[in-house]
């Protein structure tokens, strides 16, 4: 994958079709890694559009969750348990003196 200094020399030509669509070419697709319904952040700097590759965290965090789980010998189910036993000790915490009152 492109890191944030490599500069591609060769220009890509591309048309603007109906509904303001481009298509990107194959191999700067291929390069950045992206794919059909991805999604890219657009900014307009003076007269210039520079469009980058959206990563959603919301995978890649998953994805370091499942190899953290892994790592230590957990599954999903201990960790929602883990969950559901911390937040009962943060609510008697806060909460405890009246409920027990």
């Amino acid at each position: 994958m492109s890191t944030a200094t490599d500069v591609t020399t060769k220009p890509y030509i591309v048309r603007l079709r109906e509904r303001g669509q481009i298509t990107l070419p194959a191999q700067l697709r291929e390069e950045l890694g992206v794919d059909v319904g991805d999604f890219f952040t657009i900014v307009k700097v003076d007269s210039y559009v520079v469009m980058t590759p959206k990563r959603l965290m919301v995978s890649e965090v998953t994805s370091q969750l499942e190899q953290l789980l892994a790592e230590k010998g957990l599954t999903l189910d201990d960790l929602l348990r883990g969950l559901e036993d911390e937040r009962a000790r943060l609510f008697e915490e806060q909460y405890g003196q009246l409920v027990s009152s």
